[in-house]
């Protein structure tokens, strides 16, 4: 009893030591600066992990709501300069229609049972010469999954393709934790499924977290908020619509403000992922669902 008892007082301590660390990086850090910073990197610039920040909710939903005011400011500055404008696919200078999604399908469709190559893709699509490579290595912990991966993001003017490769020495059934085509001012996006042996198996198109989002807001708008309810309401859109981030569907969530409300923020639990934030007010009204995208 005593052993568990100097255990306790040992992490009350050292959850204490790790608050004060997160709060005085925080507070030495600009609204902006917090917002546009990785959890990740804050973590490590107060010398903590960056699940153990996210243990701490204090601090973690004030770097949500310093999002959710820079979200907010740089959606005021691009509502004050938007202009439509058409983009054109490569293939065929065609309009993005369902035509053209429908020849990219066929495209990626006629590897089905061929080598997947990032380089392959990316040219059978016609991307551009000058087209952008990044490549980030990050965990990913849910509770389903626990690995190490290396993603890869190769991008010119009208794709976005994505793949996360696994890099850590564990066993799984393929190479590869997830593969995406994205159009980027798209409501879709091709999941390609690659094997064991390192062939694709599937092509699938499914629906983006911002067009998920939008079907969201559309239904919960003026309704009450219950947060249980509310959660499983988003879930069953994400299932639905077959949507994921980065391999990934579970759903965690965190509150907040937002001016005057009370927010509850929804997100899958990866790097970079999109938290749906739902306001409501003293009511429990929702009355605006705001999209805030991660740096984490």
């Amino acid at each position: 009893m005593r052993n568990c008892e100097h255990l306790v007082e040992r992490k009350q301590k050292e959850y204490w030591a790790n608050e004060e660390k997160i709060w005085n990086v925080l507070n030495s850090m600009t609204t902006r600066e917090i917002a546009l910073s990785p959890v990740g990197a804050i973590a490590q610039e107060a010398e903590v992990g960056r699940n153990t920040l996210y243990n701490h909710k204090a601090a973690y939903r004030y770097i949500v709501e310093c999002r959710i005011q820079e979200a907010e400011r740089k959606r005021k500055l691009q509502a004050n300069r938007k202009n439509l404008s058409i983009i054109n696919l490569p293939l065929g200078g065609n309009e993005m229609t369902k035509t053209s999604k429908s020849a990219i399908a066929t495209i990626l469709t006629a590897l089905l049972g061929s080598t997947y190559d990032i380089n392959k893709v990316a040219e059978l699509l016609e991307m551009s010469k000058n087209r952008t490579i990044e490549v980030d290595t990050f965990h990913i912990s849910t509770f389903n999954t626990d690995c190490e991966v290396e993603e890869t993001t190769v991008a010119d003017d009208n794709f976005v393709l994505i793949e996360g490769r696994y890099a850590d020495d564990r066993k799984h059934d393929s190479a590869y934790h997830y593969v995406y085509l994205d159009y980027p001012e798209g409501d879709w996006r091709f999941k390609i499924t690659v094997d064991a042996e390192g062939k694709i198996g599937e092509v699938k198109e499914i629906c983006t977290i911002d067009h998920a989002i939008k079907i969201f807001k559309q239904e919960i708008i003026g309704e009450k908020y219950d947060g249980l309810k509310t959660m499983n309401k988003f879930a069953e859109i994400i299932e639905k619509y077959a949507v994921e981030e980065k391999g990934e569907t579970e759903i965690r969530s965190v509150e907040g403000s937002y001016g005057k409300y009370n927010t509850e923020g929804f997100y899958v639990p990866v790097l970079n992922s999109t938290t749906v934030c739902v306001a409501y007010d003293e009511n429990r009204n929702i009355v605006e669902v705001i999209t805030m995208k991660g740096n984490d």
